[in-house]
Order: structure tokens, then C-alpha cells, then sequence
């Protein structure tokens, strides 16, 4: 009679631990046999926000947070890494006083997610007359932070440049994912590289 207390006790006493846990998470136990519907696998909490990362969905977060910056001519809500590596136009600048602190109404953007490399590659077409734009923008993720941002443009000036041409035929652009069975290997465009390095 005693053992069969002591388990009784037992279990009376981890049903309240488990309820009192479930009070202090937020979710009250089932009263009257009636259960809430079970939340779905990986269902976002109240709280939580997208991350930057190396999944595509992180990189497409880490390139809308770009924009948004842009856009204002403000980086402050990007989440970029401590020893950030920046260059513009292919030397290494700050990016304090640079491109990033321009604001600028963007008219166009397309966007490549590489989630091996955990790079993306965005080019943004500004067709403003004062100070128009096509730039190339490509940012390394590392540690759900922007470790790297690289920035090549060409404006007013260039030789060819014409904004309203190639925002134009940037129209007819598909930058979409190519179907699995017509992609290259990565091996063969490191062969083409190599090739073309000659």
C-alpha cells in the first residue's frame, strides 16, 4: 500500500511540474479534456523574426534588407558581421561614407541566391536623371551576419552607359531558377573559368 502511494505521489507530483511549466511557457494546461490544436512543425512563434542566413530563405531576407536600406540611404538595420569587408568599385572602402548612405528610388532589382557559397548577387537599375545608376551588389553571409558587401556601378560618364536602354531590355530579362535537370555542375563552370582565364 505504501509503494503504490509513493507512485501516486510521484505522479501527482510531475503533472503539477508539467503544468507549472506549461503556465510559465505560455500555454495554460487543457482544462475539461479539451486540447488546443497542436501548432504545425517549425509554425513561427509571436516573436519570431526573419534571419539572415545561409538558407535561401535567409539570403532572400539578408537581399530585402539590403534594398530597404538602400532605399532610405541608412545600413543601420543591417546586421552586418564585426570586421565587415567592404569595396567599391573593386578597392576597399568605407562603408560609413559610401554607396550604402545614398538613397535612391530603385527601379528595378534582380537577385541570385547561392545557399553553397552563402552569396547573393543583386543588380539594381536606378533610372533617376540626376545621378541614375546600374550597380552590382554582392554580400557574403557568415554567422547569420553580412560579413562581406562588394559594390561595382557605373553611372553618368561610362562608356555605353545608357540607363533608360537597359532598364529597357532588363524587362525581358528571366533570372528565375533554371530547371535541376538543365543546370551545370559547379564543376563545369570552374572549368569555363579556368578557360577563359587563359
Amino acid at each position: 500500500m505504501r509503494r503504490l502511494t509513493l507512485i501516486s505521489a510521484c505522479i501527482a507530483l510531475c503533472g503539477g511540474m508539467i503544468a507549472a511549466a506549461q503556465g510559465q511557457a505560455g500555454q495554460a494546461p487543457p482544462r475539461g479534456g479539451a486540447q488546443a490544436p497542436p501548432r504545425g512543425a517549425g509554425a513561427p512563434g509571436a516573436t519570431q523574426r526573419p534571419m539572415v542566413s545561409c538558407q535561401r530563405g535567409g539570403l532572400q531576407h539578408a537581399v530585402r534588407l539590403y534594398l530597404a536600406a538602400q532605399a532610405k540611404g541608412d545600413f543601420s538595420e543591417l546586421p552586418l558581421a564585426t570586421g565587415l569587408g567592404y569595396w567599391e568599385d573593386m578597392k576597399a572602402a568605407d562603408v560609413k561614407t559610401g554607396f550604402l548612405t545614398k538613397k535612391l528610388v530603385i527601379d528595378k532589382s534582380l537577385s541570385l541566391y547561392d545557399d553553397q557559397s552563402c552569396q547573393t548577387y543583386t543588380e539594381i537599375i536606378v533610372s533617376n536623371a540626376a545621378e541614375p545608376y546600374v550597380a552590382g551588389i554582392r554580400m557574403r553571409v557568415n554567422h547569420e551576419k553580412i560579413a562581406e558587401i562588394e559594390v561595382i556601378t557605373t553611372t553618368t560618364g561610362y562608356w555605353g552607359f545608357n540607363v533608360d536602354n537597359f532598364l529597357k531590355y532588363s524587362q525581358d530579362q528571366d533570372w528565375s531558377p533554371i530547371p535541376a535537370d538543365r543546370r551545370d555542375t559547379r564543376g563545369t563552370q570552374e572549368t569555363r573559368d579556368l578557360a577563359g582565364a587563359d
